[in-house]
């Protein structure tokens, strides 16, 4: 519920405001990374020292299975935590760089249905290079996803909608529905 209002927000800072792309994405970096920071500081103080004078960096979440040892925890070097952590945040800036275009040229509800979707590619991974075969319940809601996926996209884009009313506000011409361009005549033909 809290993704779908920021996309529907960040479409509104986007359009109606008409904020820059470049002053949005600087601003969502600035504050991202200040909250994101001082939640760290906060909640994550052991975590965040380890990761700096370890050698090692451990995975805290949970331990897992490797081969046939049970409770290992996972560790890479320095070097790879680093390459981790770097390509988590270019991978960050990307998603949010793309869904900041995404949000000029289109929606936040088509934003939405569209990342819903994304489950049925992680299935598709799943089935094919795992063999797991999802429950039944899966496919119901996925055919549900992409019913309502196409009804929204069969019907008038409201983006449209808003200009032709805002267009029709502000036209000398009265609002009447069946104007139309005057006919021209054809040759020979009295108009």
């Amino acid at each position: 519920l809290l993704y779908g209002l920021s996309d529907v927000l960040n479409e509104m800072i986007l359009k109606k405001f008409k904020a820059p792309p470049n002053e949005y994405l600087g601003m969502i970096g600035l504050f991202g990374a200040l909250i994101c920071f001082t939640q760290a500081i906060i909640f994550e103080r052991q975590h965040f020292a380890t990761f700096f004078t370890n050698d090692t960096v451990t995975d805290f979440q949970s331990p897992y299975v490797i081969g046939d040892d049970i409770g290992v925890l996972r560790t890479c070097t320095k070097s790879d935590g680093w390459l981790f952590l770097f390509g988590s945040i270019v991978a960050s800036y990307l998603t949010y760089f793309v869904m900041c275009h995404f949000l000029i040229i289109s929606e936040a509800a088509l934003l939405n249905l569209s990342l819903i979707t994304s489950d049925f590619w992680a299935v598709g991974f799943v089935v094919v290079v795992e063999d797991i075969i999802p429950e039944p319940l899966f496919y119901v809601s996925l055919s549900f996803t992409i019913v309502g996926l196409l009804l929204y996209q069969s019907g008038p884009i409201p983006t449209e909608r808003q200009h032709h009313n805002s267009q029709a506000a502000t036209s000398p011409l009265p609002p009447d529905d069946n104007y139309s361009v005057p006919k021209t005549a054809k040759k020979g033909e009295l108009v």
